[in-house]
Protein backbone atom coordinates (compact mmCIF):
# COMPACT_ATOMS: atom_id res chain seq x y z
CA UNK A 1 0.00 0.00 0.00
CA UNK A 2 1.65 3.18 -0.93
CA UNK A 3 1.80 6.34 1.44
CA UNK A 4 -1.18 8.11 -0.49
CA UNK A 5 -3.69 5.24 -0.38
CA UNK A 6 -2.37 5.22 3.69
CA UNK A 7 -3.69 8.83 3.75
CA UNK A 8 -7.00 8.69 1.92
CA UNK A 9 -7.46 5.51 4.04
CA UNK A 10 -7.28 7.13 7.10
CA UNK A 11 -9.18 10.61 6.23
CA UNK A 12 -11.79 8.56 4.91
CA UNK A 13 -12.31 6.66 8.05
CA UNK A 14 -12.07 9.56 9.92
CA UNK A 15 -14.68 11.10 7.85
CA UNK A 16 -17.08 8.23 8.24
CA UNK A 17 -16.84 8.55 12.02
CA UNK A 18 -14.52 5.96 12.42
CA UNK A 19 -13.00 5.60 15.88
CA UNK A 20 -9.43 7.71 15.75
CA UNK A 21 -7.33 5.06 16.36
CA UNK A 22 -4.54 5.63 14.18
CA UNK A 23 -2.19 8.80 13.88
CA UNK A 24 -3.69 11.19 11.44
CA UNK A 25 -1.83 10.82 8.58
CA UNK A 26 0.96 9.42 10.60
CA UNK A 27 2.72 12.39 12.13
CA UNK A 28 5.13 12.19 14.22
CA UNK A 29 6.40 8.64 12.56
CA UNK A 30 8.66 7.66 10.16
CA UNK A 31 5.79 6.74 7.97
CA UNK A 32 4.88 10.66 7.67
CA UNK A 33 2.34 11.49 4.84
CA UNK A 34 4.08 14.74 3.16
CA UNK A 35 1.00 15.66 0.97
CA UNK A 36 -2.36 15.02 0.66
CA UNK A 37 -5.35 16.42 -0.77
CA UNK A 38 -6.76 19.13 0.97
CA UNK A 39 -10.31 18.06 1.05
CA UNK A 40 -9.10 15.06 2.93
CA UNK A 41 -6.83 16.69 5.40
CA UNK A 42 -9.87 19.06 5.71
CA UNK A 43 -12.32 15.98 6.48
CA UNK A 44 -9.67 14.33 8.21
CA UNK A 45 -9.22 17.20 11.15
CA UNK A 46 -12.75 18.25 11.15
CA UNK A 47 -13.83 14.52 11.81
CA UNK A 48 -10.93 14.30 14.54
CA UNK A 49 -11.83 17.65 16.20
CA UNK A 50 -15.69 15.87 16.29
CA UNK A 51 -14.24 12.84 18.33
CA UNK A 52 -12.28 14.80 20.86
CA UNK A 53 -15.35 16.88 21.63
CA UNK A 54 -16.95 13.24 22.22
CA UNK A 55 -14.04 11.98 23.99
CA UNK A 56 -14.26 15.12 26.19
CA UNK A 57 -17.83 14.54 27.03
CA UNK A 58 -17.18 11.16 27.56
CA UNK A 59 -14.27 11.57 29.71
CA UNK A 60 -12.14 9.55 28.26
CA UNK A 61 -8.70 10.95 29.57
CA UNK A 62 -6.88 8.03 27.75
CA UNK A 63 -8.21 8.83 24.23
CA UNK A 64 -7.66 12.11 24.61
CA UNK A 65 -4.05 12.07 26.03
CA UNK A 66 -3.14 10.70 22.39
CA UNK A 67 -4.45 13.66 20.26
CA UNK A 68 -4.67 17.18 22.58
CA UNK A 69 -1.27 18.22 23.32
CA UNK A 70 -0.80 19.05 26.97
CA UNK A 71 -0.33 23.21 26.78
CA UNK A 72 -3.44 23.28 24.59
CA UNK A 73 -5.85 26.41 25.22
CA UNK A 74 -9.06 26.75 24.87
CA UNK A 75 -11.24 30.52 24.42
CA UNK A 76 -14.71 31.26 23.58
CA UNK A 77 -15.24 35.09 22.78
CA UNK A 78 -18.73 36.34 23.79
CA UNK A 79 -18.91 39.84 22.51
CA UNK A 80 -15.11 41.04 23.50
CA UNK A 81 -15.10 38.80 26.85
CA UNK A 82 -12.84 35.61 26.33
CA UNK A 83 -14.18 32.68 28.21
CA UNK A 84 -13.25 28.84 28.86
CA UNK A 85 -10.96 27.09 30.92
CA UNK A 86 -8.14 28.23 33.14
CA UNK A 87 -6.10 24.95 32.85
CA UNK A 88 -4.39 23.51 29.90
CA UNK A 89 -4.40 20.20 27.94
CA UNK A 90 -6.85 17.15 28.81
CA UNK A 91 -8.65 18.95 31.74
CA UNK A 92 -9.14 22.03 29.65
CA UNK A 93 -10.88 20.06 26.71
CA UNK A 94 -13.48 18.56 28.70
CA UNK A 95 -14.34 21.49 30.57
CA UNK A 96 -14.37 23.29 26.91
CA UNK A 97 -16.74 20.57 25.59
CA UNK A 98 -18.88 20.42 28.52
CA UNK A 99 -19.29 24.64 28.08
CA UNK A 100 -19.69 23.98 24.79
CA UNK A 101 -23.20 22.34 25.33
CA UNK A 102 -23.20 20.97 21.78
CA UNK A 103 -26.13 19.70 20.51
CA UNK A 104 -24.96 19.17 16.33
CA UNK A 105 -22.02 20.01 14.60
CA UNK A 106 -21.24 21.05 10.84
CA UNK A 107 -17.92 21.27 9.17
CA UNK A 108 -16.61 22.25 5.37
CA UNK A 109 -14.83 19.68 3.80
CA UNK A 110 -14.23 22.06 0.11
CA UNK A 111 -11.06 24.46 -0.41
CA UNK A 112 -10.13 26.83 -2.98
CA UNK A 113 -6.66 26.97 -3.37
CA UNK A 114 -4.01 24.45 -3.65
CA UNK A 115 -4.75 21.02 -4.13
CA UNK A 116 -2.35 19.77 -1.71
CA UNK A 117 -0.65 20.56 1.51
CA UNK A 118 1.27 18.94 4.26
CA UNK A 119 -1.05 17.40 6.65
CA UNK A 120 1.09 17.80 9.56
CA UNK A 121 2.12 21.00 9.59
CA UNK A 122 -0.15 23.59 10.87
CA UNK A 123 -3.46 22.92 9.93
CA UNK A 124 -6.92 24.97 10.85
CA UNK A 125 -10.22 23.88 10.69
CA UNK A 126 -13.45 25.70 11.16
CA UNK A 127 -16.57 24.05 12.77
CA UNK A 128 -19.74 25.30 13.87
CA UNK A 129 -21.51 23.41 17.14
CA UNK A 130 -25.30 24.43 17.36
CA UNK A 131 -25.91 24.49 21.48
CA UNK A 132 -29.93 24.55 20.97
CA UNK A 133 -32.53 23.96 18.90
CA UNK A 134 -33.65 27.42 17.73
CA UNK A 135 -30.04 29.86 16.74
CA UNK A 136 -27.64 29.70 19.71
CA UNK A 137 -24.01 28.10 18.09
CA UNK A 138 -20.29 28.70 18.30
CA UNK A 139 -18.05 28.49 15.71
CA UNK A 140 -14.94 27.15 16.87
CA UNK A 141 -10.92 27.23 14.87
CA UNK A 142 -9.35 23.87 16.22
CA UNK A 143 -5.45 24.51 15.59
CA UNK A 144 -3.66 21.52 14.75
CA UNK A 145 0.57 21.11 14.76
CA UNK A 146 1.79 17.77 13.61
CA UNK A 147 -1.73 15.96 14.29
CA UNK A 148 -2.17 17.14 17.86
CA UNK A 149 -4.55 19.58 18.36
CA UNK A 150 -3.00 22.42 20.03
CA UNK A 151 -5.91 25.26 20.80
CA UNK A 152 -9.17 26.24 19.88
CA UNK A 153 -10.52 29.82 19.46
CA UNK A 154 -14.20 30.59 18.54
CA UNK A 155 -17.08 33.07 18.56
CA UNK A 156 -20.60 32.41 20.19
CA UNK A 157 -22.80 33.43 16.91
CA UNK A 158 -26.74 33.38 16.36
CA UNK A 159 -27.44 30.86 13.54
CA UNK A 160 -30.14 32.51 11.06
CA UNK A 161 -31.72 29.90 8.70
CA UNK A 162 -34.55 30.00 6.45
CA UNK A 163 -35.93 28.52 2.67
CA UNK A 164 -36.39 29.84 -0.55
CA UNK A 165 -39.28 29.36 -2.42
Amino acid sequence: MTILHIAMATAAALTAGAPDQHPLFYCRTPQKIEQANVPDVYGAYGSRSVSIIKQALAGDRESLSQTVDSDAKFIIFAGDVGIGPRSKGIDAVVEFARQLEPRSYQFSTASAGPLSMSPCGSVEIDLTFARDAHSDAVIATFQYQDGVLIGVTGSHIKLVTGEFP
